[in-house]
């Protein structure tokens, strides 16, 4: 197999965590996992409508829809078996809510200072609220070290990967009447999360598996919210074809596999929030393919087949992600 072709089938999926941009964000294959720099910019698209409790959706006038966009820019420096990456996440949040007074419960998880007003308030049964973030988020800064490779017949190799996220996001985002939005709504997040995260790719001719695993461990945050300890995994199969109409150094993969998600509870005030945190596996399929020489495209659908979150939360449907890569 060329060295190109490895290229291409090591270029993964980014690996957000549920539900918001900044829990976790599960960076480990934000990076070109060959010894080649790169330069990378990602899209996700995240579609959240309705709200559930444990694993079952709720049935109710009370409803919530809500979209997540995010871009990263990502440099990765590579040097023999080291490496480094410096990623910029921009961020557009909005998110709707059309509640009856059977809602206060739920805006006092959701909306920060407007949640001492909702109890309080006289509400229609039409009641409607919309909520935007735009802005820059967290910065993620990761070092990578292959502990072992081999390229032969089959190649593989492992990397572990550490470092941080850098609390450059706003944290003080506020409505039309100059409430402060609840964290899940803000660009970042005020504090730093430390990262760890162990992956593994083999590939045998035409095909390959890849394997990740990330533990992300937030501190303690100035503005006293407090993230849960997020776990992220993957395993994620990859087939190599060639349609006649290709050029001779082209080729399309396509991909399938999961990824799941444990996140812990979150806390305010050091006083842990029940409505949040869980477990979630999504369904992953996708394709890439070479665009023009060293720039490469890839998209992938994730869809959940298993929730199982700690309260009423918000309900998330889709996520798109997009990803367009120039090895230097």
């Amino acid at each position: 197999m060329k060295l190109k072709q490895l290229i291409i089938l090591t270029f993964l999926f980014i690996n957000p965590l549920f539900p918001c941009d900044y829990c976790v964000v599960g960076l480990q294959q934000y990076y070109s996992s060959e010894n080649q720099s790169s330069i990378r910019l990602d899209f996700r698209f995240q579609q959240l409508d309705g709200l559930i409790r444990g694993s079952n959706p709720i049935k109710s006038r009370d409803n919530l829809k809500a979209s997540y966009s995010t871009s990263y820019l990502t440099y990765n420096y590579s040097f023999q078996q080291f490496g480094i990456s410096a990623t910029v996440p921009f961020t557009s949040k909005i998110q709707e809510n059309k509640f009856t007074l059977d809602a206060s419960s739920f805006l006092h998880f959701h909306h920060g200072d407007r949640s001492e007003l909702a109890g309080t308030n006289n509400l229609t049964d039409s009641y409607i609220e919309k909520y935007s973030s735009n802005g820059i988020g967290d910065m993620v800064i990761l070092a990578r070290y292959t502990i072992l490779q081999e390229m032969s017949s089959v190649f593989y190799k492992i990397n572990i990967q550490a470092g941080s996220t850098i609390p450059t996001g706003s944290i003080d985002s506020r409505d039309e009447f100059k409430y402060l939005l609840h964290p899940h709504l803000q660009n970042g997040t005020g504090t730093s999360t430390l990262l760890f995260n162990v992956n593994g790719f083999l590939s045998e001719e035409n095909r390959s598996v890849t394997a990740s695993i990330m533990i992300g461990k937030p501190l303690n945050s100035k503005n006293k919210y407090q993230e849960g300890l997020g776990i992220s995994y993957d395993l994620i199969y990859r087939h190599q074809f060639k349609p006649t109409f290709l050029s001779s150094e082209s080729f399309i993969t396509t991909n399938i596999g999961f990824l799941g998600k444990n996140i812990g509870i979150e806390k305010y005030n050091n006083i842990k929030i029940e409505d949040s945190g869980g477990k979630y596996i999504f369904g992953v399929v996708g394709t890439s393919f070479l665009v023009y020489e060293n720039i490469i495209f890839e998209v992938n659908g994730q869809f959940p087949i298993y929730k199982n979150l700690n309260g009423t939360q918000s309900n998330e449907k889709l996520r798109i992600l997009t990803s367009l890569m120039y090895l230097l």
